[in-house]
């Protein structure tokens, strides 16, 4: 490996790290309104980040079999990969749905069938730093997870603590979008 594909490599590296940053702060702060539901979704600046980051590795492949002296079994191995990250955050991100009203939070995913959560069902609030997911644990019902990089947050996160749920919701001092606050 030369030095031109080590700077590739990291430049690409702080592109991610730059894009991962920007997006959530790009994420809408007010959910939108589809009848008398809020609905929380990935952004157009999420879907397109996808998009780009499939382009990126297309090229990356389709150069590395014309550099390639391993043979097409190799690329292929390589390509399926990145066929294993990709498609979970194609499914993250196109079909992910959260709405909620004032009787209940309402989930659509790939990951689990559809759900109607009571509010009266959370029991506890918990911000993973590592996945940026703010995490709405219930009594039966399993965990919901919102990301910060989903429209809309701000507008939960206010319905939340609307609710009363201000002792296992996010602490004042921390934005809902995963950055630090006042």
């Amino acid at each position: 490996m030369g030095v031109l594909d080590i700077a590739a490599h990291v430049a690409g590296a702080i592109v991610v790290a730059l894009a991962l940053g920007f997006l959530p702060r790009n994420a809408r702060f007010h959910a939108a309104h589809e009848g008398h539901r809020m609905v929380l979704r990935y952004g157009t600046p999420v879907r397109v980040f996808w998009w780009l980051l499939l382009c990126a590795v297309l090229v990356g492949w389709y150069v590395g079999v014309q550099k390639s002296n391993e043979g097409p079994v190799s690329q292929w191995i390589v390509l399926e990969g990145f066929a294993v990250v990709m498609l979970p955050l194609f499914l993250e991100f196109f079909l992910v749905r959260i709405e909620f009203d004032d009787h209940a939070i309402y989930t659509r995913s790939p990951w689990r069938s559809p759900r109607r959560i009571p509010w009266s069902e959370i029991t506890s609030y918990s911000f993973s730093r590592a996945n940026r997911w703010h995490i709405f644990r219930t009594r039966s019902m399993g965990a919901v997870r919102l990301s910060v990089f989903l429209s809309g947050i701000g507008s939960f996160m206010a319905e939340a603590k609307r609710r009363q749920l201000v002792g296992i919701c996010l602490p004042d001092t921390v934005d809902p979008r995963g950055s630090k606050g006042k």
